[in-house]
């Protein structure tokens, strides 16, 4: 259930309570969706109180009939907005989960270089991984590391998939 309002400050605003740090007992700011900009912003949970956030219908009592209207406008677009908004999020957490994945295969990739370096193997470059060569899962001989060709490169030596500890074929006796 969301919480409409309307701020001095802000105008109209609405505080979506499926958003985890919005939920009754979580603790720290709440985030509120500003309709006039369509931005997101902090607020302490202890500055949410009249009068610089009224209840939506206390803050109508009274008021001329355009002001109900925009009201009423925003609501009823509000659900395919939010749905856009949850969409962007995920986006951007999506984002995030593959940045975070680029920088281990990266650090994997490094890793290898020095043991093939160690090994005497000169470095040939990796494949990199796709989802349309039929999937490999292992686990890696030296760590133990659970491994799959879909996440992890492969060695253009001798074609096993590289670990997060640089761990490949050319390694294993």
């Amino acid at each position: 259930m969301d919480w409409w309002g309307h701020s001095e400050k802000h105008g109209w605003v609405v505080l979506d309570r499926n958003i985890p740090c919005n939920q009754s007992g979580s603790r720290g700011d709440l985030l509120f969706f500003r309709f006039r900009d369509s931005t997101t912003f902090p607020v302490a949970r202890s500055d949410w109180h009249e009068p610089q956030y009224m209840y939506a219908p206390n803050y109508l009592r009274g008021k001329p009939r355009e002001v109900v209207e925009e009201f009423e406008s925003l609501q009823s677009g509000w659900p395919e907005l939010k749905v856009e908004m949850q969409h962007q999020r995920q986006d951007a957490e999506n984002e995030k989960r593959m940045a975070a994945l680029e920088k281990l295969r990266d650090q994997a990739i490094a890793k290898h270089r020095l043991l093939l370096g160690r090994l005497g193997i000169p470095y040939q470059g990796v494949l990199e991984p796709s989802p349309k060569k039929s999937l490999r899962v292992t686990l890696c001989y030296s760590c133990g590391h659970a491994l799959n060709n879909a996440t992890n490169s492969e060695c253009a030596v001798c074609g096993w998939i590289v670990c997060v500890c640089g761990a490949c074929g050319c390694g294993y006796s």
